[in-house]
C-alpha cells in the first residue's frame, strides 16, 4: 500500500495503512517528508538551508542527516534514494496534493474538489524558519488558486450534465469558505436566478454588496451588476467575455462562466489580460495574494491584493498589458511611482511601500489600500460640500502639494476624481501621479515625455497654460486646486469652453461671491481665496504654502469665532433646552400656594413658626429642583450624575441644619 501524505485539511500519514500519529507533532520532521513529497527532487544544500537558515553548512547538513534518521524510522526503506547530493522520493510515497493535481489536469473536477477537505497545511504545526514558511506560502496559494478552478470547472460539468443542485451546492460552499470571492458570488447568484429563485439571487447580491461595502468599501464588478441587472428585468443571457479585461475569468474574474461559447460556437478564448492576471498570482506569491481589480486607468491597472506578512490589505498598479512595451507610458508609469515615493510619509499622499517589475518587464508599484470614496463620487452621492469641509479639503491637499513642489514636481491633475477620502480616519489623499511632471527647477533633468502640442488631464481642470502647452510651474496645481474647491463648493466645476477663456470664470466667480455674502466672513474669504487660485496669470496666484497658511489663519479665526459665540448663547440656550424657566415658574406658583394655605391651616395648628418652617422648605427645595431640572430637565431619560448627587446630599444636609435651628428657635 505504500505511504499516503494528506496535506489537505487534516494533516496525516500512513504507512501500510497504519496512521502514523507521532509524525504531524515533529514540526521540522513532518515539515521535511511534505517538502520532499511535493518536490520530488532536492539537494541536501537546498533543504538544510531551508530549514536550518542560521546554521553554518556543515552543522545544517548534520542537522538534515539526523532528521531523515528519524524519517527513516519512522517510516522505513524505499520512499527515497540518495545518489550524492541529491534526493528523490518514489512511487511507494503517495500524497494527496500530487493527486489532486493530476485529477485536474485530467478535466475530473468532481475528484479533485472531494479530495480538497481544506488549504494546504492550514493549521499544521510546522518548523518555524522564514524560508520554509515562504514556501508553504507559496504553495498554498498555488493549490487555493488551483482549487478555485477545480470548483468552477466541476460548477460547469454540472451545468452541461443538468446536474443544477449539485452546482447550485457547489458555488453556495464555496461562498461559504470565501465569501470575498467575486467568483463564486457570480456563480452562486447565477445559478440560482437560472433555479428560478430569482429573489433569492438578488438577495444574495445584496448580501454580498454590503459585505464588500462593510468589509472592502467597495462594490461588486460590472459583471456582477451586469447579471444582477438582468435578473431583476428578467432578460437572463449568457455572459460573453470582453476583452477589457475586468473581471475575465474566474478566479476573482467572473465575467463569462467558463466554458461559455461565443457567437460562432467556439470555446472562448482567454485574453491577454486573463493571463496577465494569472502571471500575477503566479510571480507575486508568497509576498502577496492578488483578490481581485478595483480600477482602471488609461495606463494602468489596481488590483486589491493581501500581503500574508503584514497581515493587510494592499493595492497594486500595475501598467496595463498592452501599454508595458510602450516606452513613454512606460516612463510616465516609473515617474509616478518615483514621483510618489520621493514625498515619503505625508499623510495626504498615497505612499509607495515598494516598486517591483514582473519576469516579463511590466512595472508594478504597492500602496496601502486606502478604503474610502474619491471626492468625485462623494459629490455624486452627497452633493457639494458645506465651506468648513472644503476648507479642510483644500488645506489637506495644499499641503500635499506643498510637499511636491518642494521635490520639483507638479502634478498636473488634480480633480475630484484624484482625490480620495478615507473612511476611517476622514483625511484627503492626493493619489495619481500618472502624469507628474518635473519643474524646471527640480533635480530630475530627465528629459519630457509629453509632446509638443499635447495636454493631458481633464480640460475643466487644467490651467490656461497647461492647455495651451506652455511651461508648467508649481501655480498650474494651485489652479487645478481652485477649480475643484469651486466645485466642491457649488457642485459643479465652470465649464470646459469658459473655464479656458477668463470671461465665464470671472462671471461664475462673480455669482458665487454674490451667494457667499450671506455667509461668515472666514466662508467669505474662501471664496477669494479660489478665486485668486483661479487667476489667468500663474503669477498672480497664491503657492500653496501661501494657501495652507492662509487656512489656518483662517481656521484659528473660526474657532474663535465659534468660541465667542458659544461663550455668548450657549448658556441661554441650554437654560431653554432643559425647561429651567418652566420648571421654576411652576415651582414658584406651586410655592406660593403652598404658603396661602400654611397661613390658612396656621390657626388650626399649634405648631410654633410653622410658616418659617415652611419657607425654609420652599427655599431649599427650590434649590434641589434647580439641580435636578439642569440635570434632567430635557426630554428624555438621563441617569443620575455623581456631581448630581453631591450637590441634592449637601442641599439636604443644609436644610435639616435649617429646619432644626428654626424649630428651636421657636420653642
Amino acid at each position: 500500500m505504500g505511504i499516503r501524505i494528506s496535506t489537505l485539511g487534516i494533516t496525516g500519514v500512513e504507512k501500510d495503512g497504519e496512521i502514523q500519529g507521532s509524525l504531524p507533532g515533529k514540526p521540522v520532521t513532518f515539515g521535511l517528508l511534505v517538502y520532499l513529497a511535493l518536490e520530488g527532487s532536492v539537494t541536501r544544500d537546498k533543504a538544510a538551508a531551508l530549514f536550518w537558515p542560521e546554521s553554518d553548512n556543515e552543522r545544517a547538513r548534520a542537522n538534515l542527516s539526523q532528521t531523515l534518521y528519524e524519517l527513516k524510522q519512522e517510516l522505513g526503506e524505499g520512499w527515497l534514494h540518495r545518489q550524492g547530493n541529491f534526493l528523490r522520493t518514489t512511487d511507494f510515497l503517495w500524497v494527496d496534493t500530487r493527486a489532486f493535481e493530476a485529477h485536474l489536469e485530467k478535466g475530473q473536477h468532481e475528484e479533485a474538489v472531494s479530495l480538497y477537505q481544506g488549504h494546504f497545511l492550514d493549521g499544521a504545526f510546522l518548523a518555524q524558519t522564514h524560508p520554509f514558511e515562504e514556501w508553504v506560502e507559496h504553495r498554498r496559494g498555488h493549490f487555493r488558486r488551483l482549487y478555485r478552478d477545480a470548483l468552477e470547472g466541476y460548477i460547469r460539468d454540472c451545468r452541461k450534465s443538468g446536474a443544477q443542485e449539485k452546482a447550485l451546492a457547489t458555488a453556495s460552499s464555496w461562498v461559504a469558505v470565501d465569501p470575498l470571492c467575486e467568483a463564486g458570488q457570480h456563480y452562486l447568484i447565477r445559478l440560482l436566478a437560472e433555479s428560478g429563485n430569482r429573489d433569492e439571487a438578488i438577495t444574495q447580491f445584496q448580501r454580498y454588496a454590503d459585505l464588500l461595502e462593510e468589509e472592502l468599501g467597495l462594490e461588486p464588478m460590472e459583471e456582477t451588476r451586469e447579471l444582477v441587472k438582468g435578473i431583476r428585468s428578467g432578460d437572463l443571457k449568457p455572459v460573453v467575455r470582453k476583452g477589457d479585461g475586468l473581471g475575465i475569468q474566474p478566479p476573482s474574474w467572473p465575467a463569462a462562466l467558463p466554458g461559455e461559447l461565443d457567437g460562432e460556437g467556439g470555446e472562448v478564448r482567454v485574453t491577454d489580460r486573463a493571463q496577465f492576471r494569472r502571471l500575477l498570482e503566479r510571480e507575486l506569491a508568497p509576498r502577496l495574494q492578488i483578490l481581485r481589480p478595483i480600477g482602471r486607468g488609461t495606463m494602468a491597472d489596481v488590483y486589491l491584493a493581501r500581503d500574508p506578512a503584514l497581515k493587510c490589505l494592499v493595492a497594486v498598479k500595475f501598467l496595463s498589458p498592452e501599454h508595458y512595451e510602450d516606452e513613454e507610458a512606460r516612463e510616465r508609469f516609473l515617474r509616478e511611482a518615483r514621483s510618489m515615493a520621493q514625498l515619503g510619509l505625508h499623510p495626504n499622499v498615497c505612499d509607495v511601500k515598494w516598486v517591483g517589475s514582473l519576469e516579463n518587464g511590466t512595472p508594478f508599484f504597492v500602496m496601502p489600500f486606502i478604503k474610502g470614496t474619491t471626492l468625485a463620487q462623494r459629490l455624486k452621492a452627497e452633493g457639494r460640500l458645506s465651506p468648513g469641509e472644503v476648507r479642510v479639503v483644500m488645506l489637506e491637499v495644499a499641503s500635499a502639494l506643498v510637499v511636491a513642489h518642494q521635490h520639483g514636481i507638479v502634478h498636473r491633475d488634480v480633480r475630484p476624481d484624484n482625490i480620495l477620502r478615507e473612511e476611517e480616519t476622514g483625511r484627503n489623499i492626493l493619489s495619481d501621479f500618472g502624469i507628474a511632471g518635473v519643474l524646471e527647477t527640480g533635480e530630475d533633468q530627465s528629459p519630457k515625455i509629453t509632446r509638443t502640442g499635447e495636454f493631458l488631464g481633464l480640460p475643466e481642470y487644467i490651467s490656461p497654460e497647461q492647455l495651451d502647452s506652455r511651461p508648467l510651474t508649481d501655480r498650474s496645481d494651485i489652479f487645478s486646486l481652485g477649480v475643484t474647491t469651486y466645485q466642491l463648493l457649488t457642485g459643479h466645476p465652470p465649464p470646459a469652453e469658459e473655464a479656458g477663456s477668463g470671461v465665464g470664470r470671472r462671471m461664475a466667480l462673480s455669482a458665487l461671491r454674490e451667494h457667499a455674502e450671506a455667509w461668515d466672513p472666514v466662508d467669505r474669504r474662501l471664496v477669494d481665496l479660489i478665486g485668486r487660485c483661479m487667476a489667468p496669470a500663474p503669477g498672480h496666484r497664491p503657492t500653496a504654502a501661501d494657501i495652507v497658511q492662509r487656512l489656518k489663519r483662517d481656521e484659528r479665526d473660526a474657532a474663535s469665532r465659534s468660541l465667542d459665540k458659544t461663550d455668548e448663547v450657549r448658556p441661554v440656550k441650554l437654560i431653554w433646552e432643559r425647561r429651567l424657566p418652566q420648571i421654576m415658574l411652576g415651582y414658584v406658583a406651586a410655592g406660593w400656594m403652598t404658603i396661602e394655605m400654611t397661613q390658612y391651616f396656621e390657626r388650626f395648628l399649634d405648631w410654633p413658626n410653622l410658616e418659617m418652617l415652611v419657607l425654609v422648605t420652599l427655599v431649599f427645595g427650590f434649590m434641589a429642583v434647580s439641580i435636578l431640572a439642569w440635570f434632567h430637565g430635557e426630554k428624555g431619560r438621563q441617569r443620575m450624575q455623581p456631581l448630581e448627587k453631591w450637590l441634592l446630599g449637601a442641599v439636604g444636609v443644609a436644610w435639616v441644619v435649617g429646619f432644626v435651628l428654626v424649630w428651636v428657635n421657636g420653642q
